[in-house]
């Protein structure tokens, strides 16, 4: 009985083998293989009605029962030991497990420059038609509701066109069919004509729209209705959630919206529980509707949305310590997760900078962006300080400055450049200068001698008188 193909799989081996001992018949065996599956009307509270009525003794049901429990944990057992699945894992399986992280990391760089490109259009766009960033944003928002909405391309639609345009064709201008009447006269023929279209003609008045669409050139409106509404709507889905989580859970606070532009019309929203309203009377000496109100007026008055948010240029003072800081932390940084065991602090050295820093730690500072060797920042100009802090700032890998760990050989072959440039006489490594013991000299025999004279001459004078 076990030679059959279907009696093989059902169940387990154990099960199979008690079924199989007993001859019992594959109607039966698939009873088993239902309970074992827990199928409609097969669960654990039926399994002694559905095997009694299979015919099973009370000692059998029992120990059948039994084997259905522990089955189970069996599988999973064998599935946890991997014995279960043998089929191998094919090469791009394992291609794709390989390239896993690496295909992540790319797919978010990919989305940050979109986002960032995203970004510099909605600025570009704003301050070339005159708008404020959150409306230009606002349109831009894809997927969303704040702009006129197209449905999919409709066959019915396409097909009532073109028979009112064939119909129009050669009519003149002013007794032409208006798209409502000739559908209301021409109902029944144009569902007769319809429903006998076949699927190719279906499928070319598709791209028929779908080709006109793309000739036609979408107007943006500002709809801030459509805005008003979505937040409306939104705003009040968000108070009911409040108000739940608060009853569950007895929790306190509040939040307060306003709208961010002065050509929307959105009404500001505000949410408090007891608590806050007592927070915001006794603490910060107001109503929560004046809160909100004062943040309403001061983020349209005080925010400028128009024009991209520019950083104030630093003093040369400041962005020459700025450069040295992010310089000392870097390099600090990149010495602690190359696992450097210093017993003291390591300062940047920009007089012997290939000499105590690249070779003695076998790391360089990369992307420095001035016509120059690296150097103090507060020698190498004005102009250079503030080109060296945007490198050190700047998010893009391809125009940053900051430090790497050299390979084995690319340090050996930092030495011998290194050494040859010095050859040459270059000034690659600057010596030490040597302390200097500062001696005091002796006193004069001039000075001594005339300081005696003049004490004996007063000596003298003093007795003489």
């Amino acid at each position: 009985m076990l030679s059959d193909p279907e009696l093989q799989n059902l169940a387990t081996p154990q099960i199979r083998d008690w079924l199989a001992s007993r001859n019992i018949p594959p109607a039966i065996w698939r009873i088993v293989h239902k309970c074992f599956k827990s199928h409609p009307k097969h669960g654990k509270a039926n399994w002694t009605l559905r095997l009694s009525e299979c015919g099973f003794g009370d000692d059998e049901v029992e120990e059948l029962e039994g084997l259905l429990v522990k089955g189970p944990v069996e599988q999973r057992a064998v599935c946890r030991d991997g014995t279960l699945h043998t089929t191998p894992r094919s090469s791009l399986v394992h291609a794709h497990y390989d390239h896993g992280p690496q295909r992540a990391e790319d797919l978010s760089q990919e989305i940050r420059q979109a986002q960032q490109e995203y970004h510099r259009t909605a600025q570009d766009t704003a301050s070339k038609h005159h708008r404020t960033l959150g409306w230009t944003k606002s349109q831009l928002f894809i997927g969303g509701k704040l702009i006129r909405q197209r449905r999919g391309p409709n066959v019915w639609n396409a097909f009532v066109r073109t028979r009112l345009n064939a119909a129009n064709a050669d009519l003149p201008a002013g007794s032409r069919w208006k798209l409502k009447d000739f559908v209301k006269l021409h109902s029944m023929t144009l569902c007769k004509e319809y429903a006998n279209l076949s699927l190719g003609k279906h499928t070319t008045l598709r791209e028929g729209l779908s080709g006109v669409r793309l000739t036609r050139t979408r107007i943006i409106c500002a709809s801030p209705k459509a805005i008003q509404q979505d937040a409306d709507a939104t705003f009040q889905a968000m108070e009911n959630e409040w108000v739940a989580i608060c009853s569950r859970t007895a929790m306190q606070g509040f939040y307060v919206t306003v709208r961010g532009s002065y050509d929307h019309m959105q009404e500001p929203k505000i949410f408090v529980t007891a608590a806050a309203e007592n927070f915001i009377r006794e603490v910060l000496g107001l109503e929560p509707r004046a809160l909100l109100l004062k943040f309403e007026a001061w983020v349209i008055n005080k925010m400028n949305n128009t024009q991209p948010v520019v950083k104030p240029r630093v003093k040369t003072p400041q962005a020459i310590s700025l450069c040295r800081s992010i310089i000392q932390k870097g390099l600090e940084e990149i010495l602690k997760k190359n696992a450097y065991s210093l017993k003291k602090k390591v300062q940047m050295n920009y007089d012997n900078y290939e000499g105590r820093i690249v070779e003695v730690f076998g790391v360089a500072l990369i992307g420095w962006p001035c016509n120059c060797d690296v150097a103090n920042p507060g020698s190498i100009g004005k102009e250079n300080v503030y080109k060296l802090l945007n490198a050190l700032d700047n998010p893009d890998a391809k125009e940053r400055c900051y430090w790497v760990k050299l390979s084995n050989a690319e340090l050996e072959a930092r030495k011998v450049r290194n050494k040859e440039c010095a050859a040459k006489g270059e000034k690659v490594y600057k010596a030490r200068k040597k302390p200097t013991k500062k001696t005091s000299a002796p006193k004069s025999s001039e000075m001594i001698q005339s300081s005696s004279s003049e004490s004996d001459d007063d000596f003298h004078s003093s007795g003489e008188e």
